[in-house]
């Protein structure tokens, strides 16, 4: 019966403008079938929810780790993973601490402090768990390049347990902490009465007198130099190793340390707690901050907006309703997935409350137009379904598509944000087909819709007479030249995108971490590192030299010498930027000079190297075992580095590279990794993701354009009003020197995504008008008629949607924002300005 109404309304409305048009069967049929079972739509929809919300609640994670961004199988990773293995975690703490350092009283809070670190209790529930790491059993035996580890602790209260014991991967407790290194327990070296001794430099040292006496000597230790001390003693640092763990409770253990040096803070005595984790786990705080800023802001502008375009209640609060649950539905499927919010992936609910609202926009105003025009209100809603069904499948297509085609990239986290995008833009299709009708249908029957206001009319004036700009020939000339122009313009700009990234410069400017790192860079070291594995291969190998291993005098001298390589290293500018290494060459150089009265150079001969390690590590094995293997088959360099952004360490990577080709050669295998190598990997396949996403993205939508419109050149022809804003904003980065780093990589693919939906609807309805009458200036009247004012106003919804992103903690994401909105800006400029140009030149004549 009902159907039989709506083609009796279809009959007696063929001469309106809205109902030229044919609805697509399909879509025409599930309006009426969402009307007739609408409480088992409310149901679903309610199931869905409730499931969401408790993957939400029990398994989101937030992770901006440099491990999540990683590309998939990048050697760096694995040699990463390998280290891990061999050595534990790879990344400190680093509790900062200014004053004057040497002064009794200053180190007896430095042993309180370095006490209480040591004993630090966090419950956490992901104690000595790896990423991607699968339990194994436990092994007891000596096997090559694996060290033995047992809790007993050696002579100087640490742990020999590294964290990489598998028998130990998932045991609940409290002790976070494995090692804490500083002033109070670094190892001091020295011959008593002819024999090697191995203890604390500052045992038993409680007098200003004795501390001043040992100054000089401590200051100038290589283990301590740039490392733990300033050569000013005014500043130092404590070392905290923490165990394996999730990125959420790397957090909570940053806030509990935080926590424990708040007492100790005082004028003479400022603690600071920095390094990799607390950058990580800071990022976390900021994430987290932007996602709830980002989407109550979204949220109310996008409020403000729906009341100013539509001002009734109901068509207020579906399209709400429908973006809110696609947000809710996408953290669900993140968390299901075990995909962790990170920097990239923390705008997506923002960014769905954006996108996922132009369906809705675009439903209901042709819905409006039905009801002005005299529809009833329920064929209204189902020739709404059917008008707009095909529009509204291709937008969400193409958005999803420009998401999807982020799969190519190399950079994991881009992937899982392509992932998670694509599918909330699914929800938000499946959402609105489903929900919007509903709430639609609760329009009060008997009331006529507002008739056209002159605000309407002014409107559509301004609106024609963007189209008609280039309606004669002149005009035409005109709009594609000014349009040539601006593309070469922008071509120059692309030639000039940089790349960089750095996570420091991704914290607010106010942050209270920033200080404390930019001051460990220009007193110490750095909190940046560099490790390198150097293994030796028995394969082949004489049985003497499969006992000695690294041992051997010749790769010993090789390791000192990249060690020498190093420390010498200076950038371009001159900077030096390696502050401290730590190698096995120093255990051998710090025995040799304890023995001979100051000698520190390397040992020549086989029997003095072998002796001075044995000696070595009859005092203190757990020490050796810090930087080597038990068989002496595997050992690390790990370099004290500035803190840097990305990119800014190529040159030192490609000196480190040669020097390890000119030292090493083919006598032992040396692989680098560590942070500084894995944000640049990262970094430097940033551009190629770029090129890879936009471009596997602009072909399938252009594909899909040509699917949908069913016209090869008219869908060839629609990339051009497309790629005019995507190609401007590019040129803008270039020449305004803004760099493509990991918060604005995404950002032509999702503006191609989101620019082309108004482009198809103009063109369907386009393609509509043209098809019924052959003349392109009726049919541009025509798609101007249904699609006009819903693409201005998805332009400011979209618009003041994403200028909420100035909001954002960060000026990386405030910018990102900025660029889509403008680049919105243009695009709806095109499609109405140059599209209509294109169109004329194309289909003018009859």
């Amino acid at each position: 019966m009902q159907e039989e109404h709506t083609e009796s309304q279809l009959e007696e409305h063929t001469e309106s403008q809205l109902l030229a048009e044919t609805p697509n069967p399909f879509f025409l049929a599930l309006g009426k079938w969402i009307l007739k079972f609408q409480w088992l739509v409310i149901l679903l929809i309610v199931v869905i929810t409730g499931l969401s919300a408790w993957q939400i609640k029990n398994n989101l994670k937030v992770d901006n780790s440099l491990e999540v961004f990683a590309p998939q199988n990048a050697p760096v990773m694995t040699f990463l993973d390998r280290y891990r293995d061999l050595f534990g975690r790879d990344d400190y703490f680093m509790v900062s601490v200014e004053g004057d350092i040497l002064k009794a009283n200053t180190i007896e809070k430095l042993r309180k402090l370095h006490g209480e670190l040591e004993t630090l209790k966090v419950k956490v529930d992901t104690l000595g768990q790896r990423r991607n790491k699968k339990n194994q059993s436990t092994q007891t035996s000596i096997q090559t390049s694996k060290p033995i580890t047992t809790n007993q602790s050696d002579d100087f209260g640490g742990n020999d347990d590294f964290g990489s014991n598998d028998a130990d991967w998932g045991d609940e407790t409290d002790q976070v902490v494995e090692e804490v290194t500083s002033l109070v327990n670094i190892r001091r070296t020295y011959a008593q009465d002819g024999n090697l001794r191995v203890e604390k430099w500052l045992d038993g040292i409680d007098e200003q007198a004795e501390i001043d006496q040992i100054k000089d000597q401590l200051i100038n230790d290589p283990l301590i130099k740039n490392r733990l001390i300033d050569s000013k003693a005014s500043i130092t640092i404590l070392m905290v190793k923490i165990d394996f763990m999730s990125e959420d409770d790397t957090a909570k253990v940053y806030r509990a340390l935080d926590n424990l040096v708040k007492p100790y803070q005082q004028d003479d005595f400022k603690v600071n707690v920095t390094g990799a984790p607390a950058i990580n786990a800071s990022l976390n705080e900021v994430v987290l901050v932007d996602l709830k800023t980002l989407v109550v802001y979204s949220a109310l502008m996008m409020l403000f907006v729906l009341i100013y375009i539509f001002r009734r209640p109901l068509m207020v609060i579906g399209p709400m309703m429908i973006v809110t649950l696609s947000v809710i539905w996408t953290l669900g499927f993140m968390a299901s997935l075990g995909l962790g919010l990170n920097l990239l992936s923390s705008i997506l609910p923002a960014f769905l409350l954006c996108v996922g609202l132009g369906d809705s926009i675009h439903v209901q105003s042709i819905y409006l137009g039905l009801r002005r025009e005299g529809v009833d209100n329920r064929s209204a809603v189902e020739l709404s379904c059917g008008l707009t069904g095909i529009p509204v499948l291709f937008t969400s297509l193409t958005t999803m598509i420009g998401l999807f085609s982020f799969e190519t990239a190399t950079v994991g986290a881009i992937k899982e944000m392509g992932i998670a995008g694509g599918a909330g833009v699914f929800f938000a299709l499946f959402l609105s087909l489903l929900l919007l009708p509903l709430f639609l249908n609760l329009q009060n029957p008997d009331t006529q819709q507002v008739q056209e206001n002159q605000g309407s009319r002014l409107i559509d004036q301004v609106l024609a007479s963007f189209v008609g700009l280039s309606k004669n020939r002149l005009g035409r000339n005109v709009v594609i030249l000014i349009s040539l122009i601006l593309t070469a313009l922008a071509v120059l700009g692309v030639t000039q995108i940089s790349v960089r990234h750095d996570d420091l410069e991704n914290l607010p400017q106010n942050h209270p971490i920033k200080k404390p790192i930019l001051k460990l860079d220009s007193s110490l070291g750095g909190a940046a590192a560099a490790e390198y594995l150097v293994a030796f291969n028995p394969d082949g190998k004489s049985k003497d030299d499969q006992n000695l291993g690294l041992k051997k005098v010749e790769y010993l001298q090789k390791i000192d010498a990249f060690v020498q390589k190093a420390l010498a290293y200076r950038t371009p500018q001159g900077e030096q930027i390696v502050g401290n290494a730590i190698a096995i060459t120093n255990v051998v150089k710090e025995t040799k000079k304890a023995l001979t009265d100051g000698d520190e150079t390397m040992p020549t001969k086989q029997d003095e190297a072998s002796q001075l390690l044995n000696l070595f590590e009859l005092q203190s094995p757990s020490e050796l075992k810090k930087i080597a293997t038990i068989d002496s088959f595997v050992t690390h360099i790990s370099l004290q580095m500035k803190w840097k952004e990305a990119t800014s360490y190529r040159h030192f990577i490609e000196s480190m590279n040669q020097a390890v080709d000119e030292i090493f050669k083919e006598t032992l295998d040396v692989k680098a990794t560590g942070g500084i190598y894995l944000a640049y990997t990262i970094v430097s396949s940033l551009l190629s993701d770029l090129i890879q996403s936009f471009g596997s993205a602009f072909v399938i939508i252009c594909f899909l354009m040509i699917f949908m419109l069913k016209d090869v050149k008219l869908g060839l022809l629609s990339m051009i009003p497309n790629l005019f804003p995507i190609l401007l904003m590019l040129g803008f980065l270039g020449l305004m020197d803004i760099p493509l780093d990991l918060n604005n990589l995404l950002i032509a693919s999702i503006a191609l995504g989101i620019v082309v939906d108004d482009t198809i609807h103009f063109l369907h309805h386009f393609q509509m008008g043209y098809q019924l009458n052959n003349d392109c200036e009726q049919a541009l009247e025509n798609a101007l008629k249904h699609a006009g004012r819903a693409m201005l106003s998805t332009t400011i919804l979209l618009g003041a949607g994403f200028i909420v992103y100035l909001m954002a903690s960060t000026t990386a994401i405030g910018r990102f924002g900025v660029i889509i909105a403008s680049t919105i800006a243009v695009a709806f400029l095109a499609d109405l300005i140059i599209c209509p140009a294109v169109l004329r030149i194309a289909y003018g004549k009859k």
